[in-house]
């Protein structure tokens, strides 16, 4: 007998709310990517996502990210990204399993030449 298991909310349902929620649009190119962004995790393939100024690649990414199962890692460009994903509108008001009360747990990982001792700063000023 096969196991049934309730199915998680669709991306779309998701992220849908998300917008709404940042007082946003939906865009097209958005449910789009997110859609292939959580098709590719499910089926543990890779994507590459070329998407312009104004799609809402952030969302795009972080809705299908919550609803995954496993751990997942967002990589960056830019440290002022890092933290916007991290401490920005997105993580307090809208990364939240639907079906669940936390907030995921994240973090700013730098890599060797951008950590801020390799810059010359001190820690803990």
């Amino acid at each position: 007998m096969p196991e049934t298991a309730t199915a998680p909310a669709p991306v779309s349902e998701v992220l849908s709310t998300a917008v709404a929620a940042l007082g946003g649009q939906q865009r097209d190119g958005q449910v789009e990517m997110a859609t292939e962004v959580a098709e590719a995790m499910q089926e543990g393939r890779h994507l590459l996502v070329q998407a312009g100024t104004g799609t809402g690649k952030s969302l795009g990414y972080l809705v299908p990210a919550m609803l995954h199962d496993k751990r997942v890692v967002v990589a960056t460009a830019t440290l002022a990204l890092q933290h916007q994903l991290v401490e920005g509108r997105h993580q307090s008001r809208v990364c939240r399993r639907p079906d669940s009360r936390r907030a995921p747990s994240t973090g700013v990982v730098y890599g060797k030449r951008r950590s801020p001792t390799a810059r010359g700063a001190t820690m803990g000023a």
